[in-house]
């Protein structure tokens, strides 16, 4: 706040109190504090990167996109924005789209886990089930004791009647983590 008083024109002070208060669920004032930033250093991604998951978060799907998609624009190797970007083609429903920038990075970055657990979502939503199974055991591998790993592949381990005493372990695990 004080960086921002004594310079209103400062990106940087913008961008920090934003994410800030975005990890807060302070989603108004972060929503403001970030739209500075982007307004006062357009070409910044992680600004752009932030502003979408406070966007995506408040429900502003569209809006969310335009800056996620230009987060990857600026910034096109980067996983994170590009896991942001299909998070919110996800909402749309636009499943294949999310695949399509998915994949590629997916086969650059084989042993990023939140990579593999994106994908492992998506196929769920397309209920693709096995493949889903394939991607979130994948995560799982490169992500031990990732709880929200373990409860979704879980519960597609469940709706496709397979493993289910592995399942059910991994439930068990879940809950006790986070009762």
């Amino acid at each position: 706040e004080k960086a921002i008083n004594l310079n209103s024109k400062d990106a940087d002070s913008h961008f920090r109190l934003g994410k800030l208060l975005a990890a807060d669920k302070k989603w108004d004032r972060a929503q403001s504090l970030l739209s500075n930033a982007v307004s006062l250093k357009a070409g910044y991604a992680p600004s752009h990167y932030e502003l979408g998951k406070v966007l995506l978060e408040k429900g502003k799907v569209d809006l969310s996109l335009n800056h996620f998609e230009k987060s990857v624009e600026l910034a096109t190797e980067n996983s994170n924005y590009i896991i942001g970007l299909s998070s919110a083609l996800i909402v749309k429903k636009r499943f294949d789209q999310a695949l399509k920038i998915l994949i590629p990075i997916s086969k650059k970055q084989p042993e990023n886990a939140d990579l593999h657990y994106m994908l492992c979502n998506t196929y769920t939503k397309k209920r693709f089930y096995t493949a889903a199974i394939a991607y979130c055991e994948k995560s799982l591998k490169f992500k031990p004791g990732s709880h929200e790993c373990m409860n979704r592949l879980a519960w597609l381990y469940a709706k496709k009647q397979t493993k289910l005493a592995k399942a059910l372990d991994m439930s068990r695990e879940t809950v006790k983590a986070f009762p």
